[in-house]
């Protein structure tokens, strides 16, 4: 099994960032975008199994991505802002946009990245609805 692909998009678009260092840790090969557009760029030019963003970049929305990543085996997960840090929210399940996916707090977040980079389990996460539903 190959290394995973992981984007980092925006704020923590930095090998230096606490993120990209942690997932490197634990073997995952990173890339970085700092604008929507350049996002856009590498996920039209290379294949990502996971993109972590945060859900405004400089230039734009994490959402001009969402249509560029139908029917691919990528997910996304961007995280918002709170008073006392963040959530994180499924955008985008293994091609699928996401709507009403539950958030997860950092913690959990970061067991689950941990779980799979490790290969305990898929990229897939269940809570994930189509618009429709």
């Amino acid at each position: 099994m190959g290394r995973t692909q992981v984007l980092l998009a925006g704020e923590c678009a930095s090998p230096h960032s606490c993120i990209a260092q942690r997932l490197e840790q634990w073997g995952a090969d990173c890339s970085f975008a700092r604008s929507s557009a350049e996002m856009c760029e590498l996920v039209v030019e290379h294949i990502f199994d996971l993109i972590i963003s945060g859900m405004t970049l400089k230039d734009g929305s994490v959402w001009r991505a969402v249509p560029l990543l139908e029917d691919s085996n990528s997910t996304m997960y961007c995280f918002h802002p709170i008073e006392d840090g963040c959530l994180w929210i499924k955008v985008v399940d293994r091609g699928r946009a996401c709507w009403g996916a539950p958030a997860l707090r950092p913690r959990e977040f970061g067991r689950l990245l941990q779980q799979i980079l490790k290969g305990e389990r898929s990229v897939s996460v269940s809570g994930c609805h189509s618009p429709e539903t």
